[in-house]
């Protein structure tokens, strides 16, 4: 045997590979608990108003982000005032049955649709905001009321492009 020769025996290898197979777990364990399992909330951030002025009606909505962009386009031309801009604070993609299970826990009635099945696929946001709903154009003279906190919902139909939305009590 060369006396530079190291060899060692064999339970120290089988040590060294347990070492070894330990740490591979433990950096593994590490990167998995750094990535972000809560899914997408880049719609949670404030949208600049250049973006949501850019958004048209015709453009795709595949993401939670264009559904945000899409909701708050369309809240700015609906008969809801605000001084700052309603923030979304939900946005999911369910079937249409499944949507209004989910708000018939915040609002009173029901829902009746009938030229949409309730297997549809549709987006449904959520907006917390102080606003007021401006009322249908009348003889009278308009007088705002004051500003109150208050949710919103709008459910997209991504296929036609079509929106439903109403007032509801904000969720906790």
């Amino acid at each position: 045997m060369n006396k530079h020769s190291f060899t060692l025996p064999i339970n120290q290898n089988k040590f060294f590979l347990q070492l070894i197979a330990l740490l591979l777990i433990t950096f593994s364990i590490m990167i998995a608990s750094c990535t972000d399992t809560r899914g997408d909330t880049s719609y949670l951030t404030p949208i600049p108003q250049a973006t949501i002025l850019a958004h048209r009606s015709d453009m795709p909505t595949n993401s939670k982000l264009d559904a945000a962009i899409d909701v708050q386009a369309f809240v700015q031309t609906s008969r809801i005032e605000y001084e700052v801009l309603p923030r979304v604070i939900l946005v999911e993609k369910s079937s249409l049955d499944e949507a209004y299970r989910k708000l018939s826990q915040f609002r009173e009635g029901e829902d009746v649709v009938v030229d949409r099945p309730a297997k549809t696929v549709v987006w449904l946001v959520i907006l917390e905001g102080e606003l007021r709903i401006v009322p249908l154009e009348s003889d009278r003279v308009y007088t705002p009321e004051p500003l109150s906190r208050g949710c919103l919902f709008v459910i997209i139909n991504p296929a036609n492009s079509r929106h439903e939305m109403g007032t509801m009590t904000c969720p906790d």
